[in-house]
């Protein structure tokens, strides 16, 4: 059996491309559309998938309140901080779309507070941050 990725982006025609390369390498993928049902799938899980892979920004779905921030929807940012509570060691790739708009979090006691700069590679399991159009063989590495 291969490696589990869990691949959460908004929009179809961006995951298809993005699910059908990670699948050619072998891995098994489940995705989904928004933070919501994605947290809800993880909660769900007996055992954590070998990876997430989310997008930064996505809808917010159920779970997740609709809140705008200078940086766009945080829906995709809250979702890495409650995917970290039910599995703590679970490693997250977090990929997007605009160089303006990289913002790195960090998981304070209350919330996620968005910061500037490399401050992610402080994060203990966040592997790190991909631009669009990223190579697909470089997020199935």
């Amino acid at each position: 059996m291969g490696k589990s990725v869990l691949f959460v982006e908004s929009f179809a025609f961006m995951a298809k491309e993005i699910i059908a390369a990670l699948e050619s390498c072998g891995l098994e993928v489940e995705s989904f559309d928004s933070a919501g049902a994605a947290l809800e799938f993880v909660r769900s899980l007996s055992e954590p998938p070998d990876i997430v892979i989310s997008d930064c920004y996505l809808m917010h779905g159920s779970e997740f309140r609709q809140e705008e921030t200078e940086f766009g929807l945080k829906a995709g940012l809250a979702l890495f901080g409650e995917v970290r509570k039910v599995f703590p060691a679970l490693p997250v790739l977090i990929i997007n779309a605009t160089h303006d708009a990289i913002c790195c979090f960090k998981e304070t006691d209350k919330n996620l507070a968005i910061i500037n700069g490399s401050a992610w590679k402080d994060l203990e399991g966040f592997l790190g941050m991909f631009l669009r159009p990223a190579e697909p063989a470089d997020l199935a590495a």
